[in-house]
């Protein structure tokens, strides 16, 4: 049995030898001024684009670089169509 997780301030302090989880989705290439909480994995759950265009997906590589956190996990969601196999 696993406890109920709740949403937490961003600013609190991490307890030493846990994992902090950012979980992101349904930006739709809006990151111009999208502040992201620091932690340790980035979770972009989705929806990065609204069609998958080449250069959608060229600015959210350079968005998804510039994040300081140590891993990234990137799921494509139905907007980002290139991405279909």
């Amino acid at each position: 049995v696993c406890d109920r997780v709740s949403p937490i301030d961003p600013e609190t302090p991490k307890p030493e030898n846990h994992i902090r989880f950012v979980c992101i989705s349904d930006t739709h290439g809006r990151t111009q001024n999208l502040h992201v909480p620091p932690g340790d994995v980035l979770l972009h759950a989705g929806d990065f684009s609204s069609s998958g265009r080449l250069r959608e997906v060229e600015e959210f590589a350079e968005f998804i670089a510039s994040q300081p956190h140590k891993h990234k996990i990137v799921i494509a969601g139905n907007h980002d169509l290139t991405f279909d196999t």
